[in-house]
């Protein structure tokens, strides 16, 4: 394992809980973030995100900025740049200094280039600033937590005076902080609840080696952030897991700690099957993005007022407790490729000449019915000092292409029944990649024209992997962790026509950053010249609906606009109208365009469409043929030598052309001749390719009309629509004055 940029400090403010009161615009301040490994080259991550205390997700509404920068020396701070963002089109100030952070949005500082040794104290200056009085940044919800101190008279802090290691101005700190360990190591992020987090440590020394995870991976040299949020449960987790995916993605941990356990059980009407269902899938989605986990087993819950400190279900009915001791001894059990090792925490509780009841050396080893003391947090992490050091140390000398044979685990609410030995030592700790050894694995995203390019892919890479995600944005959108999961463990990923905020959702920044995955974008094809009469109208809804599906006529749109009758309408497809339109112009100025657009993919755009150019070569507007998808991606696998093919042909009409049953604009017969193409006035709206059912070709007039009835449908929006498309609008001009009605 190399050594590549982790996780350094053991709190960030991952959470946040609430809005500034928008009574400033400018604040400054000072905070602290401890070290947890000998580093350098730190990395600022700030987020516009609002998280609630109890695992909920809310976009705030405002942008703000950020001016930040890293004490080394206090006497003279290092500046912090944003440089990078500015290829992720976020706004940067031009020295760098400044980001602008949208809702929603997150940003990585450039590398800092300070060192800082493992104990010491790293604080960060930051301002932050909103474009006027009002408007509002999200704040930590730990303002009152040892974290951080004020900085001279011109901070603002909550606090009547400024307290060392208190964060209490309501400024967005940084999310994460990032470095270079010095030496190789491993990190992880600690998902879990109040146990999880710590609550219950009070004699905590130094202050941010809380809880006994904390105390032990500080002890065992292993970085860490804790995430843990109390109330917190399985359910809540998958339920909202954005926020979760985003962070590991960010800080890329070797592992997770999930320590999850007693709010799970406690749901009222709850089954074992139900529980052990949960499980699975959060080890699905941690290993799913490439990370195995850690899992924490539940301590047994205690009465704190019990002398003897009596497991609780001697005063509870019996299912409750039964539940408890099934759901730990399955865990035990459990074997599955995501689930690294098992900390079980129930187990060095109790006494060992009576596992019935809680250990009471050094001190009461709970603090109430739930929560282990500190004393209890301070001998069970020395218990689980062994086990960290024996996971760090499989860890760093595993082999680095280790990977797995078997595939990811079903999400089924069941997990699959297993009879394999509950022995740590055979838990699978490879990373998730579903290919065989050796076995390339593409992935190809975006459009519907990536469907096509996927299967050029398979015939030319037949010992290959190749997945796709095609269609609308929104259908991506909703693929979520099977989508991320398979671009994390790709070696190519290839996508088109994606918009920034989509490319920052499918973590193609990260991947691309990463370095380890060639993430390329490929060219989306458009081209005008055969249909210049083709449009997408727009209303708040989305493109107006057709005979056409979303394609609309420009013509008949004006012509409708104006109030002419479709009989009318049909009469204006001709020579004269289309010199007006400047249709003829559209070929020659969209061949240059494709031209220059497959240029900027280090295409040989001349030779390919010098191989198109005797046909009509589009459907529509941004529909191609299958020859042109194939021949392009082709061409752009050889030239930018993304991977050797291993069948170097060229597919011609041989492909499944996909885009063949949705809509067909037809060549108008006089643009046609202009080209020595012939064309022809019949237009075919979708189909399915059942026998049963009739390709649905209308002529000329049936499509006029038939346009005219989804006009007349959308009354005032629809004139809106019309009025505000720039080519339509044009054109109600030339045959409101060309044209006598």
């Amino acid at each position: 394992m190399g050594k590549s940029r982790c996780l350094v400090t053991a709190r960030n403010d991952f959470f946040t809980g609430s809005l500034s009161s928008g009574a400033h615009q400018n604040l400054s301040y000072r905070s602290w973030h401890p070290c947890l490994v000998d580093c350098h080259s730190i990395i600022l991550v700030f987020s516009n995100r609002q998280i609630g205390s109890i695992v909920s997700e809310v976009t705030p509404t405002d942008a703000f900025t950020v001016k930040a920068s890293v004490e080394q020396d206090p006497a003279s701070p290092v500046p912090v740049t944003f440089f990078n963002a500015q290829g992720l089109g976020i706004p940067v100030s031009h020295d760098g200094r400044t980001v602008t952070l949208e809702p929603g949005a997150e940003v990585e500082s450039d590398p800092v280039q300070v060192q800082f040794t493992r104990g010491s104290d790293i604080y960060v200056r930051q301002r932050t600033g909103v474009a006027t009085s009002g408007l509002k940044w999200p704040v930590g919800n730990m303002s009152v937590a040892p974290k951080g101190e004020g900085w001279g008279v011109a901070d603002w802090i909550d606090s009547t005076a400024p307290l060392r290691r208190l964060n209490q101005a309501k400024i967005p700190r940084p999310t994460a902080v990032l470095g270079i360990p010095a030496d190789q190591c491993v990190s992880t992020v600690i998902i879990g609840s109040s146990t999880a987090a710590g609550q219950g440590d009070t004699a905590a020394a130094p202050l941010f080696d809380a809880g006994l995870l904390q105390k032990s991976l500080y002890a065992a040299g292993i970085p860490y952030a804790n995430a843990a949020v109390v109330g917190d449960n399985i359910r809540k987790m998958l339920r909202t897991p954005n926020f979760r995916r985003e962070y590991l993605l960010r800080t890329r941990p070797s592992f997770v700690t999930m320590g999850l356990g007693l709010n799970d059980i406690s749901v009222t009407g709850i089954t074992l099957d139900q529980i052990k269902g949960r499980y699975v899938r959060a080890l699905d989605f941690f290993w799913g993005l490439g990370f195995p986990s850690v899992v924490l087993l539940g301590h047994p819950t205690l009465a704190a007022t019990a002398a003897n400190h009596a497991p609780i279900e001697d005063q509870v009915p019996a299912a409750s407790s039964a539940l408890r001791i099934a759901t730990n001894q399955w865990l035990r059990e459990l074997v599955h490729p995501g689930l690294l090792d098992i900390l079980d925490v129930e187990e060095v509780a109790k006494i060992p000449d009576d596992p019935s009841r809680i250990r009471v050396d050094g001190g009461p080893w709970l603090m109430d019915a739930t929560h282990i003391s500190a004393n209890g947090h301070a001998q069970i992490a020395a218990a689980l000092l062994p086990k960290w050091q024996i996971i760090c140390e499989r860890l760093l000398h595993r082999p680095q292409e280790t990977r797995s044979e078997d595939p990811l685990p079903s999400s089924s609410s069941e997990p699959t029944p297993s009879s394999q030995s509950n022995s740590s030592a055979s838990r699978m700790i490879a990373r998730p990649q579903q290919q065989a050894k050796g076995r390339m694995r593409v992935v190809v995203i975006g459009n519907c024209q990536t469907t096509t390019a996927a299967d050029a892919i398979k015939f030319w890479m037949p010992n290959a992997q190749v997945d796709r995600f095609s269609g609308s944005e929104q259908f991506i959108a909703q693929q979520g962790d099977e989508l991320r999961s398979s671009i994390l463990s790709a070696d190519v990923v290839l996508y088109n026509a994606l918009s920034a905020a989509k490319k920052d959702v499918l973590n193609i920044p990260e991947l691309a950053a990463r370095g380890s995955t060639k993430v390329l974008e490929i060219p989306a094809i458009v081209f005008n010249g055969f249909h210049p009469d083709c449009v997408y109208i727009y209303n708040s809804k989305g493109p107006l609906q057709g005979p056409m599906g979303s394609y609309s006529s420009a013509l008949c749109a004006a012509a409708f606009y104006l109030g002419l009758s479709p009989q009318r309408t049909c009469t204006l497809f001709n020579s004269y109208v289309y010199a007006l339109a400047e249709y003829f112009d559209e070929y020659d100025k969209s061949l240059r365009l494709l031209q220059d657009n497959l240029r900027k993919f280090n295409i040989e755009s001349e030779l390919l469409i010098r191989r198109w150019k005797s046909r009509i070569f589009m459907h529509n507007i941004n529909h191609p043929k299958q020859f042109v998808i194939s021949d392009t991606i082709n061409n752009f696998i050889k030239q930018n030598q993304v991977f050797d093919i291993e069948r170097n042909l060229a597919l011609g009409d041989a492909l499944l052309d996909h885009l063949q049953t949705l809509p067909v604009w037809p060549l108008y017969p006089e643009i046609g001749r202009r080209i020595e193409i012939e064309g022809s006035l019949v237009f075919r709206s979708s189909y399915t390719n059942r026998r049963d059912v009739e390709v649905p070709l209308m002529d000329l007039p049936s499509f006029v009309a038939a346009s005219f009835e989804h006009f007349a449908q959308g009354g005032l929006e629809t004139r809106q629509a019309l009025e505000s498309n720039k080519r339509i609008a044009r054109l109600i001009q030339v045959l409101d004055g060309e044209i006598k009605r």
